[in-house]
């Protein structure tokens, strides 16, 4: 079994994501939910202290402007927490360092364990370089893509090989006079369910198929969180899929 799970899970991409500081209220409380489904291990720093005191999120309430995290271990770290005047929190999301800063506002008690209500962060640095798993896509789970060339006027179609947080490979019915380092800016991927995702590319790799058409390889230059999240939820819903079908 786990040689069967390093198989569908092993196959990683090169795509890389740039380093970026998150300012958005949607982006961060969306990544901050996700921090908490996945149920992430959290380091907490408090200023002075070389200790790393573990955590976890409790609850994100953005119309309240506030987190929940839980008390902090080892225990020394809740005394000094309640009198810091801010910590550090860092945590690795799908790979992807992600640390912010945050204040805590109030202690409180349930069932005898400690938790902390704490500012929603206004900022999030996610932004360390990280490889995206690349998934593999066969004709149970056709995704199209759609590229709106300007050159021809016309929308190409193609239909995508694998797909990552990160980017895709596709190949592509016509030929084009496409180069590595070109900008797609007005294309679209057309999910399995009527899923529609709108974004551009960055083309770095082009590779004549001998029957006609083209091999590419993309990054996602431009999508917002709505559409990355689409993609997350698809990309772990086929893992689960080709998980279950392995193990039967």
């Amino acid at each position: 079994m786990l040689q069967t799970i390093k198989k569908i899970f092993g196959q990683q991409g090169t795509d890389h994501q740039n380093p970026s500081q998150i300012t958005d209220k949607g982006r961060i409380v969306s990544l901050l939910e996700r921090v908490r489904e996945s149920r992430l291990n959290l380091q907490v720093n408090l200023p002075g202290d070389n200790e790393r005191y573990a955590s976890a999120l409790l609850r994100v309430d953005p119309g309240k402007g506030l987190i929940c995290l839980d008390e902090l271990n080892p225990v020394k770290g809740h005394e000094r927490a309640r009198f810091a005047e801010g910590i550090t929190v860092h945590t690795l999301l799908e790979g992807v360092d992600l640390t912010f800063s945050t204040q805590v506002l109030e202690v409180g008690h349930r069932d005898g364990i400690a938790y902390y209500r704490a500012s929603l962060p206004h900022l999030l640095h996610y932004n360390q370089r990280r490889s995206f798993y690349r998934l593999k896509l066969d004709r149970r789970h056709p995704v199209i893509l759609g590229i709106h060339y300007n050159k021809r006027r016309e929308t190409i179609r193609g239909r995508l090989s694998d797909i990552s947080l990160g980017g895709l490979a596709a190949r592509i019915e016509k030929d084009l006079e496409l180069q590595a380092g070109e900008s797609l800016g007005s294309c679209s991927l057309h999910l399995p369910g009527a899923d529609v995702i709108n974004c551009s590319l960055d083309v770095r790799h082009v590779q004549a198929e001998t029957r006609g058409g083209l091999r590419i390889g993309a990054e996602f230059s431009a999508i917002n969180s709505e559409a990355q999240d689409l993609i997350f939820r698809f990309v772990r819903s086929l893992e689960r899929d080709q998980l279950r079908r392995h193990l039967m």
